[in-house]
């Protein structure tokens, strides 16, 4: 939608999945590991709503640009911090860690 104020903040989270799957992918080949802890971010976001049957709010996560060009009173600063792990079969979630090797899952 040309309108959209920003990019959906679940656009966002779904790309840094991406990246941390294609740093595993990348890691393969060093000889480093890293344990990977909280992820710490703060976003810009517009908040819009719709006056629609199905009302909700959607959080749009500005550029810097975009930002500067809004009211004040309509952007907000957002903190996120999330955990990584890898889910197992059993639905444990393990630490992850960006490796030359992943760990092997258990049976």
């Amino acid at each position: 939608m040309p309108n959209e104020p920003g990019v959906d903040l679940a656009v966002v989270i779904k790309a840094l999945r991406a990246q941390f799957t294609q740093a595993l992918a990348d890691g393969v080949s060093g000889d480093i590991d890293f344990a990977v802890g909280e992820i710490n971010l703060e976003f810009q976001v517009a908040v819009t709503t719709s006056g629609e049957v199905t009302t909700g709010a959607k959080f749009w996560v500005l550029s810097a640009d975009a930002a500067g060009k809004r009211e004040a009173g309509s952007v907000h600063r957002l903190a996120v911090t999330l955990t990584p792990g890898r889910r197992m079969p059993d639905g444990s979630v393990v630490p992850l860690h960006v490796a030359d090797a992943l760990p092997s899952r258990p049976a």
